[in-house]
């Protein structure tokens, strides 16, 4: 009986190629509805030129997405390599100035690139490379002023996921090697040294014929050392831009 058993967990962990193969999605989209939170704050601001900024929270939609077009091939390597995107809009967005009156607000971000994956008995583990945009937005009005930023990133992920009966736990985390700042740099801080981070955590529940529901929280953050120099329109020593995503997702994986 005990041999038995540990035949059983070993073919288990072996998990064989067939077995593997119905794990495999081909498919992978999700779209829902959430919150979006922004924090940027400015350090050794000698001037007082720039007000931190918070955006407690805004009624966001987002859509993910992952097609692997080979999934139901046999071919090496080739059938766990697909691409991937995500694009996420904030709306009905408005930020009171210092003068007291609402300012139009924006909030877009997306992402487009390919994942690689490793499938396992319980899960998978996956390594990709994306092209990142995102855009925050708040109109000029009295007081200082909050500078828009658009950042342009290659953006580095390693992820992972446990699957436990009707349950998937995933985690991921990215390293953002960012290139383009937008006004934010062209306009404010031409000599600042940007790069990024962000984490995210899901959790999906299996209902019927591929569909689920799940949960995500992203977390991403900003940070520049500014490198000033007299004459310069930005004479602050760093900041730090902080986003924080909550969305409740209708999602179909086959």
């Amino acid at each position: 009986m005990r041999a038995f058993s540990v035949v059983v967990v070993c073919a288990a962990l072996a998990a064989p190629v067939g077995a593997l193969a119905q794990t495999r999605a081909q498919v992978d989209v999700s779209a829902g509805l959430g919150a979006f939170s922004r924090h940027l704050s400015f350090h050794q601001d000698i001037f007082g030129r720039f007000a931190p900024y918070d955006l407690a929270a805004a009624p966001l939609v987002a859509v993910d997405g992952a097609v692997y077009p080979l999934a139901r091939t046999s071919l090496p390597v080739l059938r766990d390599v697909g691409l991937v995107g995500r694009w996420e809009r904030a709306f009905a967005v408005t930020s009171r100035g210092a003068d007291g009156a609402d300012r139009d607000t924006t909030f877009e971000a997306f992402d487009v690139g390919l994942r690689g994956r490793a499938p396992f008995a319980w899960g998978e583990l996956g390594l990709g490379a994306r092209w990142s945009r995102q855009s925050l937005r708040v109109a000029a009005g009295a007081g200082a002023p909050v500078p828009e930023a658009v950042y342009d990133a290659a953006r580095v992920t390693l992820d992972g996921a446990l699957t436990f009966d009707r349950w998937r736990l995933g985690v991921g985390l990215a390293w953002l090697f960012v290139f383009d700042g937008g006004p934010f740099t062209g306009t404010y801080f031409p000599r600042a040294d940007m790069h990024g981070v962000d984490g995210v955590l899901t959790v999906s529940y299996a209902l019927t014929a591929g569909f689920e529901v799940r949960a995500s929280v992203l977390g991403r953050r900003y940070f520049h050392a500014i490198h000033p120099q007299p004459g310069d329109v930005g004479a602050v020593g760093g900041a730090l831009d902080q986003t924080l995503s909550a969305t409740l997702a209708l999602a179909w994986r086959r």
